[in-house]
């Protein structure tokens, strides 16, 4: 008997007992089994990729591979065909996840002779999410549990992301040389079909300039225009640096527009620009991309990218700092749909997980929020005696349900309301919806009242602003 450890996307391993049927890795291979895409979404179609390994010296005799839920309802069986001495083969079974949440998935494998198993736990999100890297091919960065979108290389590498079911992308310049749209529009289509080994799409690195004027007269901004409209089949990232100009934002997907850019990426690299546009805010220029970005309707097709090089002139990061940069985005822009990492090879290489789990933390699993215009009244010029209701709307602004949360509602410093909800994830094709929570009130006296409401989960979830208050002037009753 022979142990081999099974990755999976939530970053457990667990222990599969192997009577000959080897589901080792080797080379860049995290796991035999995989889920595509990496992060599924509740209610679409993704399959499990289960690769079987014949380390015998003899022909194997057809397998039958078997994929199931906890609980044990049966996502598929398949039967090979006989596999020949060390070779193997991989099979997809499909699979529809019927709801959002961490899912574990088993995979027996039989064979007349051998019997394995073995489990993976998989993130399920309730609407699509994006965590694009600049840096895919870095080594080490091969362990990031997150990165669904990457920037890879023709080969090995491009082969593993492809396997861990993440959206594959060649790196593509700007090419200063180019001179006509022709030429730029076959420069992004070089190397998207070379097999065996192929990528899923591009990802150009700064295209630049800050006049609209200056940027339609681009032939490499032609060029990308005509690969959108005429290669749609493929993935378009674009890294955009400096302010946010509207003649991108009208090349970039949107509600209506259904070719273009798949994803407007927002360079903001907080640690040396703030010193040289010498703001007193180190979020203003997050502020100009995130409402260019509303103006023009292009939010669900937008991420902010944060930069997390090392930059010793200037000032380094710390991990504080690069999560409150998360939370400030999650507050300013809750629909954008992910956030993406960019690093040189220099980084200080303890930043690289902190920032992949934070992916997890403020994207994928629950977030709750309250902002300060959710906590209203409806009675707004209300005299001592009068009843009038308090409405608090809270919103879960992560990838899955928040299960239990506790609600607590205050007048000045006494709880008049305390209530156990269940605060939904926003679902694909659905306006954002708050869990509601109302209570009536009637104060005796003419002062002016303090309102606060809370929320804190009982089931796994990050709070993001679970706290806020407001004044309410109670008349005398005359």
């Amino acid at each position: 008997m022979k142990h081999a450890l099974i990755g999976c996307l939530g970053g457990i391993l667990l222990t599969a007992r192997l009577c000959g049927l080897d589901l080792n890795t080797v080379e860049y291979f995290n796991s035999d089994v995989n889920v595509i895409p990496m992060i599924p979404v509740e209610k679409q179609s993704a399959k499990i990729s289960v690769r079987i390994r014949n380390n015998q010296m003899n022909m194997m005799t057809p397998v039958e591979v078997k994929v199931s839920e906890e609980g044990g309802k049966l996502i598929g069986k398949v039967n090979t065909e006989p596999i020949p001495a060390k070779e193997e083969r991989v099979v997809m079974i499909d699979w529809i996840p019927h709801t959002n949440g961490y899912c574990k998935i088993k995979v027996e494998i039989n064979s007349d002779k051998d019997k394995s198993s073995g489990e993976i736990t998989v993130p399920v999100v309730a609407h699509q999410m994006y965590f694009p890297w600049f840096g895919g091919h870095i080594a080490g960065n091969e362990k990031l549990k997150y990165a669904n979108v990457v920037m890879a290389v023709e080969g090995s590498n491009t082969a593993y992301w492809k396997n861990r079911g993440a959206i594959t992308c060649l790196w593509k310049g700007v090419i200063k040389e180019i001179k006509t749209p022709v030429e730029y529009t076959n420069y992004l289509r070089q190397g998207l079909s070379n097999l065996p080994i192929s990528a899923n799409g591009i990802m150009i690195d700064e295209m630049g300039n800050y006049t609209d004027a200056a940027i339609l007269a681009m032939p490499q901004f032609q060029g990308l225009q005509d690969f959108n409209q005429n290669s749609p089949e493929y993935f378009t990232c674009l890294w955009i640096c400096g302010s946010l100009r509207a003649s991108y934002c009208n090349i970039t997907k949107n509600l209506y527009r259904k070719k273009g850019v798949d994803l407007l990426l927002l360079e903001c690299y907080s640690n040396f620009l703030v010193p040289e546009f010498k703001s007193y805010s180190r979020y203003a220029y997050y502020d100009q991309r995130i409402e260019m970005a509303r103006q023009q309707d292009i939010m669900h097709n937008t991420l902010i990218t944060l930069g997390i090089t090392d930059n010793a002139d200037k000032f380094n990061l710390e991990p504080y700092e690069i999560e409150d940069e998360v939370r400030y985005v999650r507050r300013k822009a809750p629909e954008m749909p992910g956030v993406g990492f960019f690093h040189a090879n220099g980084i200080k290489k303890e930043m690289v997980p902190i920032a992949d789990d934070l992916c997890r933390k403020y994207y994928i699993e629950p977030v709750l929020q309250i902002w300060s215009h959710d906590l209203q009244v409806d009675n707004l010029t209300p005299k001592a005696g009068e009843e009038f209701r308090i409405i608090a709307n809270f919103y879960n602004i992560g990838g899955m349900d928040a299960e239990k949360a506790k609600v607590k509602i205050y007048l000045d410093d006494e709880i008049i309301a305390t209530e156990i909800i269940r605060v939904p994830a926003l679902k694909t094709g659905e306006s954002p919806k708050p869990a509601t929570v109302m209570v009536k009130t009637k104060p005796s006296k003419s002062k002016y009242y303090m309102l606060r409401a809370e929320i804190s989960p009982l089931s796994p979830a990050t709070v993001l602003d679970g706290r806020v208050e407001r004044s309410v002037y109670v008349a005398e009753n005359k």
